[in-house]
């Protein structure tokens, strides 16, 4: 798994765990997904020559614009959805300020509030994506390498990417992590204005709903996260 091989350190060689070796907090964070996910992992069933359903298509985003003048800064999340032969949804939020002053400190929250714009579409259009295949775009580098490890030397990205893993199992969607380019992220101005330039399946803009373990200060505890979700 590359969950667990991140974990323990990618490819450098590893001493056998014995009573001499320390179970660290992202070793036992590693644990407990396995037993969290594993029991959620069904057979999957293929057939030569059947035509699969086309993938739903996704592409989610976050703003961290640095004002001179207030609210200071901007820092809206947003993402749109395509199911095969619809018209799109689509989910807007300005990030609550509690949710970002949990977060570690650093001098841009931006990666920890794209991973919450992606949870966040797992979390509002959960139902929808059901069992099906998913294409997700992101226009962070970053962001894409951490959902696809799960892991992070950075303890609430850690916890973000871990429980997003753990959400699409849940679903049981698979989902193939793709990055683009901001210009061709059609998420963006969600994120930036709440808007969209596409008529939407329900002529609107959804409240886009987050998890409750985006709130990293209330989410230490990673099994009862896993627990929750």
């Amino acid at each position: 798994s590359c969950l667990f091989h991140g974990l323990l350190g990618g490819s450098k060689r590893q001493q056998p765990l014995t009573s001499q070796h320390r179970i660290t907090a992202s070793l036992a964070m590693g644990i407990e997904f396995f037993l969290k996910g594993i029991p959620l992992l069904k057979p999957r069933v293929y057939q030569l020559g059947a035509i699969r359903k086309p993938p739903v298509i996704i592409y989610s985003d976050a703003e961290w614009t640095v004002l001179d003048n207030p609210p200071r800064i901007k820092k809206g999340l947003g993402g749109i959805m395509w199911q095969p032969g619809q018209q799109p949804w689509a989910a807007a939020v300005d990030t609550p300020q509690h949710l970002v002053d949990a977060l570690s400190p650093r001098k841009t929250q931006i990666i920890p509030l794209e991973l919450m714009a992606a949870a966040g579409m797992l979390y509002t259009y959960g139902e929808k994506l059901r069992g099906q295949d998913v294409i997700f775009f992101i226009d962070n580098q970053s962001v894409c390498c951490a959902l696809v490890k799960g892991c992070s030397r950075s303890w609430d990205i850690q916890l973000l990417a871990t429980s997003w893993q753990l959400m699409c199992l849940q679903l049981g969607c698979r989902i193939w992590i793709e990055w683009v380019p901001s210009e061709s992220n059609p998420a963006d101005i969600l994120s930036r204005a709440g808007e969209t330039l596409y008529a939407t399946q329900n002529g609107k803009v959804d409240p886009l709903l987050l998890p409750p373990w985006v709130d990293v200060a209330a989410s230490r505890d990673i099994k009862k996260v896993f627990d929750a979700i």
